[in-house]
């Protein structure tokens, strides 16, 4: 999967899930992008993911996940 910036200004580039989720193999093309308001006790997983063409990585998570980045992890 892809997912890139939307050609509509009015609308934000966020990813908002409300329950655990994993995300294989997706590349974020790292323009106005993030996840956000990730509920308590939900996480989010990144399996073989990339932002921007580069590995995703637990030290630059956190230019994708924006709250409750605890809860998130990189595979």
């Amino acid at each position: 999967c892809t997912f890139g910036q939307n050609t509509n200004p009015e609308y934000y580039n966020t990813i908002r899930p409300y329950s655990t989720i994993t995300f294989v193999n997706c590349d974020f093309d790292g323009t106005a992008f993030w996840f956000d308001m990730l509920p308590a006790g939900a996480t989010v997983t990144f399996e073989n993911c990339t932002i921007g063409g580069v590995a995703l990585t637990a030290s630059n998570l956190s230019t994708l996940v924006t709250s409750n980045i605890k809860n998130a992890t990189v595979k």
